[in-house]
């Protein structure tokens, strides 16, 4: 199991944010993960928490939700984003 932690800046209103969460719980369950958010930390405008199966999955949803960001034109830029992951899936035992 890997745990995402990713952060960005957003400058829309309430509509885009909320559609902004579809498209986050679209991707993610599309891999067979799972999302919860937003959050608003100290550091940043939004963060989300995801779980994926695998790093690959992480990868297949970021750039399907940030084509589907760019094309809807939606004011959110991907700032950072920080990976951890379960003994199992960085040890592999």
């Amino acid at each position: 199991m890997v745990l995402v932690i990713w952060k960005a800046d957003f400058d829309g209103d309430d509509k885009q944010l909320a559609r902004v969460n579809e498209l986050m719980e679209e991707t993610a369950k599309a891999v067979g993960g799972k999302v919860d958010g937003p959050y608003y930390p100290q550091d940043a405008a939004l963060m989300y928490l995801m779980w994926a199966k695998e790093y690959e999955d992480l990868n297949r949803s970021g750039r399907v939700f940030l084509q589907k960001v760019a094309k809807e034109k939606l004011p959110v830029t991907p700032l950072r984003y920080e990976v951890a992951v379960t003994p199992k899936e960085f040890w592999g035992k």
